[in-house]
């Protein structure tokens, strides 16, 4: 908890221990715990690998083809070239310690839950966001699930993220639906674009006609 929740915006902390909350009400057993993991050094160790191991296979069409590459997978490769062997090494046991760790964690408990960003979706498409929150399961081989728990305040959604131990993505799947089953499925926010755009459209009709009142 103490990370994860740190970490996020307060929009989104108030979604997650609302959405703990009710899962709690409902029977759920919840309890906080810490993993005493160095997430941060976990996120650097992640970028070392992926980086690295992203230069090591793209060379030969990045020499040949670089002008072809999106900016951002250029910027990954080209910062894969400087990191060392002794640099790898030492985030591959970094990935390890994290493993034993999660799993000591995960002794006592069905799964492990967190918000899944700390932040809320970019409002377009030239980036996922931030993914500090998703990367040390993905770095470590824990399977997670993302379930939506509400709308923000500017009508993108928010969801909390349910993290299993490695080969049971079965068990995973069924508290995921328990969870879902508790939580309510979401509409589409594209209700809350559509009343924006028309209350953005109202506003602007009234300035310029000096009826700002055309929208309430």
């Amino acid at each position: 908890k103490d990370y994860f929740i740190q970490e996020s915006e307060e929009e989104v902390r108030e979604s997650t221990l609302d959405a703990i909350g009710r899962i709690a009400n409902n029977g759920g057993s919840v309890e906080e715990v810490s993993l005493n993991i160095n997430f941060p050094e976990g996120y650097k160790a992640q970028r070392v690998i992926q980086q690295s191991e992203m230069a090591e296979w793209h060379e030969h069409l990045y020499l040949k083809y670089s002008g072809l590459y999106k900016a951002v997978t250029l910027e990954y490769i080209r910062s894969g070239f400087p990191h060392t062997a002794i640099d790898y090494i030492r985030a591959k046991s970094i990935r390890t310690e994290m493993q034993f760790k999660a799993l000591d964690a995960l002794k006592s408990f069905d799964v492990l839950l967190s918000p899944t960003a700390s932040g809320l979706p970019p409002s377009d498409l030239s980036r996922t966001g931030d993914t500090r929150f998703q990367s040390p399961w993905s770095f470590t081989g824990f399977p997670s699930i993302a379930l939506p728990n509400g709308i923000s305040s500017e009508g993108l959604p928010l969801s909390i993220q349910v993290i299993g131990k490695p080969f049971e993505e079965e068990k995973l799947l069924e508290v995921a639906q328990w969870i879902e089953a508790i939580l309510g499925r979401l509409s589409s926010p594209i209700q809350y674009y559509l009343c924006s755009m028309i209350k953005r459209s109202l506003l602007l009709l009234g300035n310029k006609l000096g009826i700002p009142s055309l929208i309430g």
